[in-house]
């Protein structure tokens, strides 16, 4: 917790060799690595990150993390284009709680950070899944992309649409005349917890290889994985802007996992290391 979670998430996240961006131990650290860069084929992105607050938990200086503030926000975009990125993509954790609709904040944010050039705008933190949308330019190219909220990927909260989340795909395609967001699909995916050996686990499942599934899934997870496919969908089906469903590993067999193996946990493997180091 605090700061010393804070320490203790950066050194974890290190030591496995995972990218991370939006906290920093101080601003010297802040200034080497913000934006964080990332090259991938021939495409240089820049990466965004803030967030709305900490849930109340306070930080000791010099410790640093990104908190939602426009004039910072302009900022770092500015800093970002220095590096000459194909893509700038912003992760925001903001919104408000439960809320299946984007609010104002969200809404002037979001064409703020567009209007300066930013070409992917990621949200979280309402716990459940908001609209996602293309928009298109004037030369009919999509060329910006907003995805309001994910909803919730690992989620220990048993609230009706806040047990599962979507993942987004994007492919970019690079020309003369620059990048632009050549499809975009989602997929759902639900938090499947059952309890074994006396210990709660929590397994993502693609929606669209179980929902539908009466060999491997108990009645009650049927009932929750089929409420929260229907909810999700009609939502998205609504509201979404050129943004349409995709099968996840549309062509990989899934085997019969039930009952599915324990998995360690990352946290507990984390710990383990720590201490022996």
């Amino acid at each position: 917790r605090e700061t010393g979670g804070a320490l203790r998430t950066i050194h974890v996240l290190d030591s496995l060799g995972i990218r991370h961006t939006g906290m920093f131990p101080d601003s010297a650290e802040r200034s080497r690595n913000y934006p964080l860069q990332i090259t991938s084929g021939n495409m240089h992105f820049s990466i965004l990150n803030y967030t709305y607050d900490t849930n109340g938990l306070p930080w000791k200086k010099p410790f640093i993390i990104n908190i939602i503030d426009s004039a910072l926000i302009l900022r770092d975009i500015a800093t970002a284009k220095t590096t000459n990125p194909d893509v700038i993509i912003a992760f925001m954790h903001w919104g408000t709680e439960y809320e299946r609709q984007p609010n104002r904040e969200q809404k002037l944010l979001a064409e703020l950070m567009r209007r300066e050039g930013v070409h992917l705008v990621i949200g979280a933190h309402p716990h459940v899944i908001q609209p996602m949308e293309k928009h298109v330019a004037t030369d009919g190219r999509c060329r910006q992309l907003t995805a309001w909220s994910l909803g919730n990927l690992v989620s220990n909260q048993p609230f009706e649409n806040s047990d599962g989340g979507a993942l987004l795909k994007v492919a970019l395609k690079k020309d003369s005349a620059g990048v632009w967001v050549s499809w975009a699909g989602y997929s759902l995916v639900w938090v499947y917890k059952p309890v074994e050996r006396g210990l709660p686990r929590h397994y993502i499942l693609p929606v669209t290889q179980f929902e539908a599934d009466t060999a491997r899934l108990l009645p009650q997870y049927r009932r929750q994985i089929r409420t929260f496919a229907k909810n999700s969908r009609q939502l998205l089906n609504t509201y979404n802007k050129g943004i349409s469903e995709y099968r996840f590993f549309q062509n990989i067999p899934v085997k019969r996992i039930e009952p599915i193996p324990p998995v360690p946990l990352v946290s507990t493997v984390n710990k383990k290391q720590l201490k022996q180091k």
